[in-house]
């Protein structure tokens, strides 16, 4: 199992005129990833606000192994709806690709919903 550590930094946030620009990095021991987005606030309700924006995210990988997603009948020990998450894996069932060096970029819309706590304390998810 791997171990990725995760980095959000906030570099400029502006509640006032409801913009914000986020830093967002992930990394591990053959796998790095690099992710920016600016989001434009479109509603607020109290303290509840939904905003939208472009993200640009690259990810870089070296020697990593993917594993199918295939059916969970063939793949999990038991098929239990809602109790699938806690059933074991069956790893005889997976196919693997192991590829040396894969890159990606992509871009996207980023739908931002948050709640502000206090003055100081904000959540919100993308």
């Amino acid at each position: 199992m791997r171990i990725f550590l995760s980095i959000s930094l906030i570099c400029f946030s502006i509640f006032a005129k409801a913009q914000t620009l986020e830093l967002t990095t992930a990394f591990g021991p053959s796998q790095f990833n690099v992710s920016t987005s600016y989001i434009k606030q479109l509603y607020k309700y109290k303290k509840f606000r939904i905003g939208v924006g472009p993200r640009i995210s690259v990810i870089s990988s070296n020697n990593v192994d993917h594993i199918t997603a295939g059916p969970a009948k063939y793949t999990r020990t038991f098929t239990a709806p809602f109790a699938i998450v806690f059933a074991g894996q069956r790893e005889e069932n997976f196919d693997t690709l192991q590829v040396k060096n894969a890159s990606l970029l992509s871009t996207n819309i980023a739908l931002h919903l948050g709640f502000q706590f206090s003055k100081k304390w904000y959540a919100g998810t993308n």
